[in-house]
């Protein structure tokens, strides 16, 4: 699946030409008014999840829909480089974190071919030079997704016990920021959060691209 995924993108790429995805500009992906015309998060109702973007601006949300259901991976840097020196603040009052990324069931990875979690957290793992972590939190079942859930309570109870730890002693008492596209209800974070303090993590908090 992964190789019919990369086959198309090389495809469009070849007979598209890249454009801003928000004023079609070409040959740039977004260009540098809209990527700063981005509305910030400025919501602090969760102060354990630290998010850059709004996900209440239109743009930000086609940026991680299309990150997320149409293969544009290409979107990731511009919104983490853009980012970084906001969670750089964040980075310095913890001490030795690791990077542990949402995951994704393996159905879902197979249908996509990539988890765009997996991909955020590597961008920051690499520029602020923290230990990425992928085998640790696991996605045990394949649930409904939460994007097409409205109300907080039934995503609350479509995510729960969806998540598992492995070879946990690699957390003890670890410092850990989970990584993830967007938080809307909290949901995932909170479910993920708990499984993995409920296995020996000393403190875990969130970083996601949008709020």
């Amino acid at each position: 699946m992964w190789i019919f995924h990369n086959f198309t993108e090389k495809l469009f790429d070849t007979f598209f030409p890249k454009k801003c995805i928000g004023c079609k500009k070409e040959n740039t992906i977004i260009c540098k008014i809209c990527l700063n015309n981005l509305r910030k998060n400025i919501d602090t109702e969760n102060l354990l999840v630290y998010s850059y973007f709004s996900y209440k601006d239109l743009l930000t949300r086609k940026i991680i829909r299309n990150i997320k259901y149409f293969h544009r991976k290409d979107l990731i840097n511009p919104l983490t480089s853009e980012s970084f020196y906001y969670f750089s603040f964040v980075l310095s009052e913890i001490d030795n974190p690791i990077i542990i990324p949402i995951p994704v069931s393996k159905i879902r990875l197979y249908v996509r071919g990539y988890n765009q979690a997996e991909l955020i957290a590597k961008e920051f793992s690499n520029f602020f030079k923290v230990d990425l972590y992928n085998n640790i939190l696991i996605k045990n079942k394949t649930n409904k997704r939460q994007a097409i859930i409205r109300n907080k309570n039934e995503r609350i109870e479509n995510i729960k016990n969806s998540f598992a730890v492995k070879n946990k002693e690699e957390i003890f008492e670890k410092n850990i920021i989970l990584i993830d596209d967007v938080a809307t209800s909290y949901a995932t974070m909170n479910e993920a959060r708990n499984i993995l303090l409920k296995n020996g993590a000393k403190k875990v908090i969130g970083f996601t691209l949008a709020h």
